[in-house]
């Protein structure tokens, strides 16, 4: 799951905690030293989470839409979760292995 959330607390051996946005309290070992909102990723039974670059996730997302569309997974035409999911790789710098941008 992935969701923003806020520092609210340094704990056990300075260990980050973390309340999401849904309010969830999570450990969040890599958080680092700022209070910046973060967005961060866990299980729902978890009680940690790991913080999760946004430029990395965006880049991530684009080299997948660019496997499937290499696939050709989507020869019926773009569902709107495609749609959406390139309009937010292409806040990132979304290239494929050989430079090109996400279509």
């Amino acid at each position: 799951m992935l969701d923003l959330a806020v520092f609210i607390d340094s704990g056990f051996r300075n260990t980050t905690i973390a309340e999401t946005n849904h309010g969830k309290t999570l450990r969040a070992p890599d958080w680092g030293t700022d209070t910046e909102p973060k967005v961060v990723a866990f299980w729902p039974s978890a009680r940690s989470c790991e913080v999760v670059d946004c430029e990395d996730l965006a880049n991530d997302i684009g080299h997948a839409l660019n496997t499937l569309k290499a696939a050709g997974a989507l020869k019926q035409g773009q569902p709107e979760w495609y749609r959406s999911l390139k309009r937010y790789a292409s806040g990132a710098n979304s290239v494929n292995d050989r430079g090109r941008q996400v279509d």
